[in-house]
């Protein structure tokens, strides 16, 4: 869980009305979500080679709720293997990582069921036609769980919490 802190908001209470300043802490939560789901998007296709569209259908932001006490926000990634089609694929293999590629043994694209429009990258189990199985790459959780990457989404709330909040509290009060 990353943590942020917004300052200045007991000399609020004599100024502006409680409900008003509760307004503009949920916007500033919401908007503060969306910035983390856009920096976790450009650190993971930093390291791997999956397409922002493809990657964007995983991660979900969550809308500030009362939890414990605290007002709690985020983004939440579903826990599932990536085909290996969502990555950078060529004749010779598929490349999960930026810069490196692993060799496909046995490994054709092709599609899964009949009724399927997407395209697998499968590998044969052995000559009979039935045994195959499809290659799967990371999960989006795990790539979430990415040092490098939390560290991204910690920076920027750090750097936007404070600005995003006096924004729309200067928002709310201009509305009246």
């Amino acid at each position: 869980m990353i943590a942020f802190e917004i300052k200045g908001l007991d000399k609020l209470k004599d100024i502006i009305s409680a409900e008003t300043v509760a307004k503009a802490v949920i916007a500033t939560m919401q908007r503060l979500s969306r910035g983390a789901k856009t920096e976790a998007s450009s650190a993971i296709r930093k390291k791997y080679t999956i397409k922002k569209k493809d990657l964007d259908k995983y991660i979900h932001t969550i809308r500030p709720r009362m939890r414990e006490g605290s007002l709690v926000a985020g983004i939440r990634a579903r826990g599932l293997r990536l085909g290996a089609s969502y990555f950078a694929m060529n004749k010779s293999g598929v490349s999960f990582l930026q810069g490196e590629s692993r060799s496909l043994h046995g490994g054709y694209v092709g599609k899964w069921r009949r009724q399927s429009n997407r395209l697998w990258v499968i590998r044969r189990l052995s000559n009979k036609p039935l045994r195959r199985e499809s290659v799967l790459g990371p999960a989006v959780s795990d790539m979430l769980d990415d040092e490098n990457v939390r560290s991204n989404i910690a920076k920027r709330i750090d750097r936007d919490a404070q600005a995003i909040f006096e924004n729309q509290l200067w928002r709310l009060v201009q509305k009246g």
